[in-house]
């Protein structure tokens, strides 16, 4: 089905109230109360909403218009909207060579759980403290 009749088809549909959904509209169904027709043009809120048959074409203007950015899924989900975006997103990122060239050199680590203690004071975390002058140690028991 092409775009132009998919964009047709989900107009009718919203014009109609969502009497029965058809498969072929049915990915929408669960945004159905957020999608109204202003202008003539399709939105989920305030937000563009695109057929599913142009989302990868959407995706790589985006991705060629930002160069890469780590934010270009933040930028295109405030301006554009389709079902499974997020999804579709990752997977042309890890394709991507321009997001390949623009991503950060270092990975970030993944946070690390301190050990627990196994008694009282078993882990000290000591302080330094001034106060009028006068330095001061401080221990925590973890």
């Amino acid at each position: 089905m092409e775009a132009d009749e998919k964009l047709q088809l989900l107009k009718a549909t919203v014009l109609q109230g969502w009497p029965e959904t058809d498969p072929k509209v049915a990915e929408y169904w669960t945004y159905r109360h957020e999608i109204s027709i202003c202008n003539g043009v399709l939105c989920k809120g305030e937000i563009v909403l695109v057929p599913t048959t142009l989302t990868e074409s959407s995706c790589l203007a985006f991705i060629q218009v930002i160069k890469g950015s780590k934010h270009v899924f933040r930028q295109t989900r405030d301006a554009l909207f389709w079902p499974c975006m997020s999804q579709q997103f990752r997977n042309l990122v890890t394709i991507c060579s321009i997001c390949a060239d623009h991503a950060p050199a270092q990975v970030k680590e993944p946070l690390m759980t301190p050990e627990l203690p196994m008694r009282p004071w078993g882990i000290i975390a000591p302080d330094l403290y001034t106060l009028d002058g006068k330095e001061f140690l401080i221990k925590f028991d973890a």
